[in-house]
């Protein structure tokens, strides 16, 4: 059995066998629901419990051992630390489940990530709908730059990611 230090050392190959091997994911919760509302609570940020599109959405949420045994809405799993960057840990540790949710939550046709301080208001069909037309991925405009080498040249001037 792999530990989670071997886990923090290795690729998304092998994060994806690890999951595998210990039935880490979850199957599709509703029947009727081919829509996974993803979000990860790691550090302090807290969950807002969801009150609306329960009959269209299964909500996941990845969160730190202490807040899985809280009972609301969210379908919660233990998070998997893989990050070796010390001070943007939590926030690095989140986004393997915003990038890709289909590898800890297989068998849906559609993932929505909703940051865990936000709760979904607009009906997820219709945004699907409306957004995905003939697309693969939808994302918000960048209200600043539209342009990934700006937005990747000002993440290092502030010192977002370590150039290793």
């Amino acid at each position: 059995m792999q530990s989670r230090e071997k886990i923090q050392k290795c690729n998304l190959i092998e994060l994806r066998e690890y999951i595998d091997s210990q039935e880490y994911y979850q199957k599709r919760l509703c029947t009727n629901t081919t829509i996974a509302v993803v979000t990860s609570s790691i550090g302090t940020n807290n969950l807002i419990t969801p009150e609306k599109w329960l009959d269209k959405v299964d909500y996941h949420a990845f969160v730190e051992p202490h807040q899985l045994s809280v009972g609301d809405t969210w379908h919660r799993h233990e998070y998997v630390s893989f990050s070796l960057d010390t001070k943007y840990k939590n926030r690095r540790d989140a986004k393997i489940y915003k990038i890709c949710p289909h590898l800890f939550l297989p068998g849906y046709d559609y993932y929505i990530w909703m940051d865990s301080t936000h709760t979904l208001e607009a009906d997820p069909e219709e945004l699907i709908e409306d957004y995905l037309k003939g697309s693969e991925i939808a994302v918000f405009q960048h209200p600043e730059r539209d342009c990934v080498y700006e937005e990747g040249n000002l993440v290092k001037q502030i010192g977002l990611i370590m150039l290793t």
